[in-house]
């Protein structure tokens, strides 16, 4: 979970270097399990 905080940390810098403007929270980072018992 915390690398994923990481990720979207990075591509939220990245886009904002690009000029886009982002609300917010607008991004979010989801863990998904493949196994649904784990």
């Amino acid at each position: 979970v915390m690398e994923m905080r990481q990720k979207v940390s990075t591509l939220e810098s990245y886009l904002e270097k690009r000029g886009a403007v982002l609300p917010s929270g607008f991004l979010k980072g989801r863990v998904v399990l493949p196994n649904p018992k784990c």
